[in-house]
Parts: structure tokens; C-alpha cells; sequence
């Protein structure tokens, strides 16, 4: 599985620059929804576009190797059968 590294990114551009960096901040610098990067900063399933990504590691100043990494992807989980009861 792929991911990416938002929250990674954001925590390297403070200690960088000094600057604590929010998803508020980041939609205006970037144009990707604040929504948008909430997702991306906090699901792992969530696929963005490659060129939010881009937008991401440009205005981070951050290189695409250290904003994605991949991930052996969790087991499934099995769903429960539902019983289904007999009529009498």
C-alpha cells in the first residue's frame, strides 16, 4: 500500500524552518481543498492525485521519495455472516 507522508512532511517543514505549518495554511499555499488534506493527513487508504502530491512536496520544500512510502498492505478483515433464522 501506498502512502503518504503529510503529517511526516508538515513535522520536517517546522523543524526546517521553525514555522508550524496548518492544513489552512497549506490549502492556500497549495489550492488542494482543507478537507482534502485532512484526508490525506489522516487516512492511509485515501489516494490522492499525483499532482496534489507534487503541489505537496513543492510547497513543503520536501522530496516525493520522503512523502511517500509504501506499506505492506493490513489484513482484511473477515465479515460476519449474518445468521439467518429458520421459520418454523
Amino acid at each position: 500500500m501506498l502512502v503518504v507522508k503529510l503529517r511526516d512532511a508538515m513535522e520536517e517543514y517546522h523543524r526546517r524552518t521553525g514555522e508550524n505549518i496548518t492544513y489552512r495554511q497549506l490549502a492556500k499555499m497549495t489550492g488542494i481543498a482543507k478537507g482534502t488534506l485532512e484526508q490525506i493527513g489522516s487516512r492511509l487508504d485515501y489516494h490522492p492525485t499525483l499532482a496534489n502530491v507534487e503541489k505537496l512536496c513543492v510547497a513543503l520544500e520536501v522530496p516525493l521519495y520522503r512523502m511517500l512510502e509504501i506499506i505492506p498492505e493490513p489484513p482484511k478483515r473477515k465479515r460476519r455472516s449474518k445468521s439467518r433464522k429458520k421459520k418454523s
